[in-house]
C-alpha cells in the first residue's frame, strides 16, 4: 500500500501513546513502521493496529535503545565541550575564587552560593526543557540528557555543604564545587547545542 501524509500522523500519534515521547525516536520509528506497511496489502488502519501490537515489545525496546544511545551521544559532547580551553580557564578562576571566598569568608555562605548558581543554571536548563516540551511541542532526547546527573549533584551537593571542611578537604570541596559549577554551564550549552541540531534535523 501507499503509505499518505495522513497516515503518518496516525502512526506517529499511535506511538506518541506506545510511550515513544521524544520527536527524534518517534520520526524515525514512525519512518520505519511506515515502511514496513507500505509491503501489506490491507486496510491501512488494521494492518497498522495488528503490527503494533506484534511488535510492541521491539518498538518499546528500540525506543529505550535509542533515548541512552542520544543520551550517551550528548555526554560525549558535554566532555568534548569541557575540555576546551574556555572551561579549563573558567574552572581555574572558580576554584580560585571558591578557595579564598572560603578562606576569607563564611564556609557555608560560600557553598550555599555555588549551590545557588548550580541551581539557577540548573533552573535555566529545566525551564527551556518544560517550554520546548509543553508549549512548543518539541522534545528532544539528546537535548534533555543531563536531567539525572543534575538531580543526583544537587541532592550531593546539598548533603555535602552541611559539613565545615579544612586543609586538604576543603581544597577538595573547592575543587567539586568548581565542577559543577562549570560544569552545569557547560551542560547547559550542550543541551541547547543538541536542541539546535536536532531541530535542524527533525523540523
Amino acid at each position: 500500500m501507499e503509505i499518505t501524509k495522513t497516515e503518518i500522523d496516525k502512526i506517529d500519534a499511535a506511538l506518541g501513546k506506545m510511550g515513544v515521547a521524544y520527536m527524534d525516536i518517534r520520526m524515525e520509528l514512525t519512518d520505519h513502521v511506515a515502511n514496513e506497511l507500505e509491503n501489506c496489502e490491507g486496510d491501512f488502519d488494521s494492518e497498522l493496529a495488528a503490527y503494533l501490537k506484534k511488535n510492541k515489545k521491539s518498538i518499546k525496546r528500540t525506543n529505550r535503545k535509542m533515548f541512552f544511545a542520544s543520551s550517551g551521544g550528548a555526554y560525549v559532547e558535554l566532555f568534548k565541550n569541557i575540555k576546551q580551553i574556555r572551561f579549563l580557564i573558567g574552572f581555574s578562576v572558580a576554584f580560585s575564587v571558591i578557595y579564598k571566598l572560603c578562606e576569607n569568608l563564611n564556609q557555608t555562605d560560600v557553598f550555599r552560593w555555588c549551590l545557588m548558581v548550580f541551581c539557577i543554571v540548573g533552573g535555566a536548563a529545566s525551564f527551556l526543557m518544560l517550554f520546548r516540551m509543553f508549549v512548543r511541542r518539541r522534545s528532544y532526547s539528546g537535548s534533555i540528557g543531563f536531567s539525572v546527573l543534575m538531580l543526583v549533584i544537587l541532592y550531593l551537593t546539598i548533603y555535602l555543604i552541611k559539613f565545615e571542611y579544612t586543609g586538604s578537604a576543603l581544597v577538595l570541596m573547592c575543587l567539586y564545587l568548581s565542577i559543577i559549577t562549570v560544569g552545569s554551564v557547560a551542560m547547559l550549552i550542550t543541551a541547547e547545542k543538541q536542541y539546535q541540531l536536532y531541530k535542524q534535523r527533525y523540523a
